[in-house]
């Protein structure tokens, strides 16, 4: 167990042991939340909400795909919606 101090600005050093345990890196996003124990950190990261968005549309099977090329690709962008099969 580390002790750590709270500095001004509130601002508190994570020891370079628990750093290394935890993977934590300069410019890595941590999420705080405080607990009937205390405070925890979690590392986090953050997705561009666009990305995330698709991501999510991916995941619920929204999408079309894959192609074996380009040329697959295309033909199915330029085909009318009622002849378009969507793969599974």
């Amino acid at each position: 167990m580390e002790i750590v101090k709270v500095k001004n600005k509130y601002q508190i050093v994570i020891p370079e042991e628990v750093r290394k345990e935890a993977n934590i890196n300069i410019g890595d996003f941590l999420e705080v939340k405080a607990t009937k124990n205390g405070i925890t950190f979690e590392p986090k990261t953050l997705v561009d909400r666009g990305l995330a968005e698709a991501l999510k549309e991916f995941k619920s099977s929204k999408t079309v795909g894959p192609f074996k090329n380009s040329t697959e690709m295309f033909r199915f962008i330029d085909s009318p919606k009622k002849h378009r099969k969507f793969r599974k």
